[in-house]
């Protein structure tokens, strides 16, 4: 009976040791490209603008990229096809976010209560809403 506990813990510890190494790995990794259906980092690296934006097809990539030095952290949806873009800045709007012009992208959106911009692309067959802090 001792020994079926002691292979019973030992079990439980490896299967503990390897979420953690999991849910570490993913939490701290400086950049991801996943979709909806890769849940952990979906729950871990998604924040709720994101979660939250207009889906306009089934297949989206989403990007994650974490802060270095001055680069700023992003978070972006590619949208697989023409997305509405005009949906997607009244979706921007509703967030507190305005519309500026930018010397380099033309144009983008800031909320400036908290220094946050994001921006609205589209090239070829993608449309990307890019996050910034």
């Amino acid at each position: 009976m001792r020994k079926i506990m002691k292979c019973a813990l030992a079990a439980i510890a490896a299967v503990l040791l390897i979420v953690l190494y999991k849910v570490g790995s993913v939490y701290l990794a400086d950049s991801a490209d996943y979709t909806q259906a890769d849940w952990l980092e979906y729950k871990l690296l998604t924040p709720a603008e994101i979660k939250n934006a207009p889906l306009f097809s089934d297949v989206i990539v989403l990007r994650y990229r974490a802060a270095d030095g001055p680069a700023p952290q992003f978070n972006q949806i590619e949208y697989d096809g023409k997305a509405k873009v005009l949906e997607i800045q009244r979706y921007l709007v509703s967030l507190g976010y305005r519309e500026k012009g930018d010397p380099v992208k033309g144009k983008r959106w800031v909320r400036e209560q908290d220094n946050k911009s994001a921006s609205v692309a589209q090239t070829g067959n993608a449309t990307t809403l890019t996050f910034a802090d």
